[in-house]
């Protein structure tokens, strides 16, 4: 039997319409007419052309599905395989989730707690016809919010239940089906960092990154925003780099904001959430997708009042599901890993936030189209002009995220002291205290910070330091002092380490009361004022 397609047929071939049919033909649809219309707006969606596939049943009810077809823009083979941008959807819909599913059923789950996920009817990679088709969950009452609007604390605690389930089924795999994660792992790709594409990638980067530092040019942050938007995808890939592979990666989502979760509303509260768009599922660490997910859905008001409490909330739901499988999350990925892997990806995360919130809040008429433009094989992202209120927008947001980073205990701290009365009080420019750069001094203890000079480093999760880079002026003699009185004493003679207590913000001694020892060596006229500030 063959079908009528009608509406939007724009960009379905051939080959794609009798994919559709048989797909129809299996849900038994006897009819002929096969109505098809476009889904979202211009900026709503970029790897894929969504399509809803409607037909009228010989009972008077209508079946509907969702069509995911690759835009034409990404057809070209060029460095970018097309196939690539939609491989890893469709190993999670044929395989990672229905896996998830499998296992749930395998140790009782209630229904309650079984993580849900959109019916496929199909996939096929045959290239430039690459098609996924998907349930229609506006059938199930499941509708998208305003992506321009931030989620609330309710709305939030319900969205990471459900990546407490989804990362948690990883962790049942590893420990109950080692080869089975490791298979599926492997299966996934990395569209962004991957070698063939890294060309195509940081071009797209550097353009970005150039439009948001034109954005945030009068921010008081501006300086931080520079440093972290030109420096993109260095700790990205030092962080794929470092966690591939390793006792508590995960698959991640690695696309979880506002346009691909779907939500029940009951009484105008989210009840229920389903994820869309597993484009970008990968091998990753949890706080990867946590991150991407609170930086980008939230504003600075509701993230400072329930940021902890949102952590805290994880790794209980992450707990929980894992007793369902006879494991414990204080084994498989216990709490202070978990804060110490937040901290170590908050810059990584903080630099993809400016970049996906600069394409995320423009209007349909602001939104950008992948051109092929002069003679490039390589099609290029082009943003359309962007209004002051959207420059407003962005900027707001993203200044919301360098203030939040003392909350979160993010490492772009400012370390200023104040000499009085034997020491002359030197002024320094805000902008200069805020420009971090890597330091080559060989390794340092992780998770420490450090004094040089007037500068502050920081020693990451792989021990690696980075400092910021002031002009100190006339050394200070209490630097030396500090300097000898150390556990610790690099080659450059780098002062004492001092670790974050994770009960609070405040800095600790790691070993010896500093300020014993450095008081006792200060003559008693001088008065010290140390001031720590967390941009």
């Amino acid at each position: 039997m063959s079908y009528v397609f009608k509406g939007d047929l724009d960009n379905i071939n051939e080959q794609q319409k009798e994919f559709i049919s048989e797909a129809l033909r299996k849900q038994n649809y006897t009819g002929t007419e096969v109505n098809v219309e476009n889904v979202g707006k211009k900026g709503d969606n970029y790897g894929s052309q969504v399509k809803r596939i409607k037909v009228q049943c010989g009972n008077g009810k209508e079946f509907r599905m969702i069509a995911k077809i690759i835009p034409d823009a990404m057809k070209m083979q060029t460095q970018m395989n097309a196939t690539d941008i939609f491989i890893n959807e469709a190993v999670l819909f044929n395989e990672v989730l229905p896996k998830f599913k499998e296992m749930q059923i395998k140790f009782g789950l209630p229904e309650k707690d079984v993580l849900k996920y959109p019916l496929c009817y199909g996939t096929t990679m045959e290239t430039n016809s690459e098609i996924i088709l998907l349930e229609d969950l506006v059938m199930s009452n499941f509708t998208m919010l305003d992506k321009a609007k931030t989620l609330n604390n309710e709305t939030v605690k319900l969205v990471l239940k459900d990546v407490a389930k989804f990362h948690g089924m990883s962790y049942v795999l590893r420990y109950k089906e080692p080869q089975m994660l490791d298979k599926l792992l492997n299966s996934l790709f990395n569209p962004m960092f991957d070698p063939k594409n890294f060309d195509q990638s940081k071009m797209f980067f550097e353009q970005i990154a150039r439009e948001v530092i034109t954005i945030c040019d009068s921010s008081k942050y501006r300086n931080i925003i520079v440093d972290i938007m030109q420096n993109l995808t260095t700790p990205w890939k030092k962080i794929i780099a470092s966690d591939k592979g390793t006792k508590y990666s995960i698959i991640q989502h690695g696309d979880l904001w506002t346009n691909n979760i779907m939500f029940q509303i009951q009484n105008n509260q989210p009840v229920k959430c389903i994820f869309l768009d597993y484009q970008m599922s990968r091998d990753s660490l949890p706080p990867s997708d946590i991150h991407y997910f609170i930086f980008n859905c939230t504003d600075y008001e509701t993230r400072s009042k329930h940021y902890h409490e949102w952590m805290d909330y994880y790794h209980s739901e992450l707990d929980r599901f894992l007793n369902y499988f006879g494991l414990k999350a204080s084994y498989i990925y216990p709490r202070d890993k978990f804060d110490a892997d937040l901290k170590r990806y908050g810059k990584a995360s903080l630099g993809t936030s400016f970049f996906v919130l600069n394409i995320t809040l423009r209007e349909t008429q602001e939104a950008g189209d992948l051109v092929f433009e002069d003679d490039e094989q390589i099609p290029m992202f082009k943003m359309g002009a962007v209004m002051e209120k959207t420059k407003e927008a962005i900027k707001n947001r993203i200044e919301g995220l360098i203030q939040m980073s003392n909350i979160m205990r993010v490492e772009i701290t400012i370390f200023v002291i104040m000499l009085t009365s034997a020491v002359t009080l030197k002024f320094v420019e805000d902008d200069l205290l805020l420009f971090w750069r890597r330091t080559d001094t060989g390794p340092c203890e992780p998770f420490t910070t450090f004094r040089m000079q007037c500068n502050r480093c920081v020693c990451s999760a792989d021990a690696t330091l980075f400092c910021t880079k002031m002009f100190c002026g006339k050394p200070v003699t209490f630097f030396n002092i500090l300097a000898t009185r150390g556990h610790r004493r690099a080659a450059q003679g780098t002062p004492s380490a001092f670790r974050y207590d994770r009960s609070d913000s405040r800095v600790v001694k790691s070993r010896q009361d500093t300020c014993t020892h450095f008081t006792k060596d200060i003559h008693t006229s001088t008065k010290i004022s140390f001031l720590f500030a967390t941009v």
